[in-house]
C-alpha cells in the first residue's frame, strides 16, 4: 500500500510539472462562478474518484488472492471506504 501511495504521489508530481493541474483549473474556472459552484464540482468529483481508486485497489487485492480482479468490482467501493475511514 505504501508503494502504491509513493507511485501515486509521483504521478501527481509529474502531472503538476507538465502543467496538467493548471490546465484543469483553467478549464473548471469557466464553470465555477461562486463558492456553491466549487462545492458542486467537488461533490461531482467524489464518485469519480471513488470509482477510479476502488478499481485500482481491488485489482491488487485480487492479484494477492490469486483471483480474477474483476470479481471484486462489487466490493470495490466498500473496501475503499473501509480503507479510508480506517475500519480495517
Amino acid at each position: 500500500m505504501l508503494l502504491f501511495l509513493y507511485l501515486f504521489s509521483g504521478l501527481i508530481a509529474l502531472i503538476r510539472k507538465s502543467g496538467g493541474i493548471s490546465a484543469t483549473a483553467d478549464w473548471l474556472s469557466k464553470y465555477i462562478r461562486s463558492e456553491k459552484g466549487v462545492f458542486y464540482i467537488l461533490w461531482a468529483l467524489i464518485p469519480v474518484s471513488l470509482f477510479l481508486l476502488s478499481s485500482a485497489i481491488t485489482y491488487f487485492i485480487g492479484a494477492g488472492w490469486a483471483a480474477a480482479p474483476y470479481n471484486f468490482g462489487a466490493l470495490g467501493i466498500a473496501a475503499l471506504l473501509f480503507l479510508i475511514f480506517g475500519l480495517i
